[in-house]
């Protein structure tokens, strides 16, 4: 679903919104290995447990850009109008800004359990983890009582104080891409004016800023049960605040 508004520029302004809802399903999203799922199946010879929301699949998804004359002094930016009206007269302001729901990741075991050769497994349940929908780095926590890190591990299974981590020669029956990864926001902001001196020359200013509100977008955090780190991010999938600045003469 599609709902998008749009403003055509009058009165100094201009602006679009855009909001989108999809669900995207399938059993493999690419050819090569990616950070949230494996291109191998679980188990090769039974495709259908693959079947599950694609890497891509990202529910909600917004974005609205926003153009804006000011309205300080607009028609009157030539040096002849004076020095306060020359300064103040002329500026613009650009902004983009999107949001977006996280994408799916999989949980893995790290052991070939079903004996195919593949480190695809997954594992057989999910208690003694806790999901965290909040936005931060960790979205998957182990149980005070359900320490993964002292499993026990006999010939044939694997578990832990919350239950059966794996058994060997066995699927997991925990589902692919059934994690979500933390959402993604950002805000861009620009600023600019053009200075004219004579009909042929001008001194154009502009600032840009990345990452307006210098939020912290992570990325799909580590995902097989037992490394350090499970469950928390350790990487961001866009860079902090930035700002850069640009001058132009034309002549």
């Amino acid at each position: 679903m599609q709902v998008d508004a749009r403003k055509r520029f009058s009165h100094g302004y201009t602006f679009t919104f855009a909001y989108t809802w999809s669900h995207a399903i399938d059993d493999v999203s690419d050819v090569f290995p990616i950070a949230g799922a494996s291109n191998l199946p679980e188990d090769s010879f039974n495709l259908a447990l693959e079947r599950g929301d694609a890497n891509f699949d990202v529910r909600h998804r917004f974005s609205t850009s926003v153009v804006w004359d000011l309205p300080f002094y607009r028609d009157r930016t030539d040096a002849s109008v004076g020095s306060t009206a020359w300064f103040l007269g002329g500026w613009q302001v650009a902004t983009i800004a999107h949001g977006s729901t996280g994408q799916p990741f999989t949980l893995q075991v790290p052991y070939d359990a079903n004996l195919d050769g593949n480190l695809t497994d997954r594992p057989l349940t999910t208690n003694g983890l806790s999901f965290h929908d909040d936005h931060g780095p960790q979205r998957v926590t182990v149980d005070e009582d359900a320490v993964l890190g002292n499993f026990v591990f006999y010939p044939g299974f694997a578990f832990t104080p919350a239950g059966i981590l794996f058994i060997q020669g066995q699927n997991g029956a925990v589902g692919r891409n059934t994690v979500r990864a933390d959402g993604i926001v950002d805000w861009d902001l620009a600023l600019n004016k053009r200075f004219r001196f004579t009909e042929t020359q001008s001194l154009e200013f502009r600032t840009e800023t990345f990452n307006l509100l210098n939020r912290t977008n992570y990325g799909i955090p580590i995902r097989t049960l037992l490394s350090p780190g499970f469950g928390r991010s350790v990487e961001t999938a866009l860079p902090n605040r930035v700002i850069q600045f640009a001058l132009k003469y034309s002549f």
